[in-house]
């Protein structure tokens, strides 16, 4: 079940969207907007919302999504549920600005 939504906005000319704080909860899904350039969507995670790290699987890739405009894609919560700060990061520079819907989902 989720319990609140966040925005995460990717600027024109940009690929890495605001900080979104999860409230105590997880991202559980993200939708993607109507408009989007990037096909791959990374992530960047933080525990204060200052210093932000890529996120790594634990083979050493970096996690990745492969993406299309207007889809949800849903997110592990074994590997978000320990960040309260994300970031998106597309695999294209944003030609128009891009908001994605976070879906929160509580905590465990």
């Amino acid at each position: 079940m989720y319990i609140d939504i966040a925005i995460a906005t990717i600027p024109v000319d940009e690929t890495v969207s605001n900080g979104v704080f999860l409230k105590n909860g997880i991202a559980g899904a993200i939708q993607m907007p109507a408009a989007m350039d990037g096909t791959a969507l990374t992530f960047q995670v933080s525990y204060d919302d200052v210093t932000y790290t890529a996120l790594y699987a634990t083979g050493g890739t970096e996690i990745s999504y492969t993406v299309a405009a207007s889809r949800v894609i849903p997110l592990d919560p074994a590997v978000f549920g320990a960040f309260q700060y994300l970031k998106l990061v597309s695999g294209s520079t944003e030609t128009a600005s891009a908001e994605f819907i976070i879906y929160i989902r509580a905590g465990t």
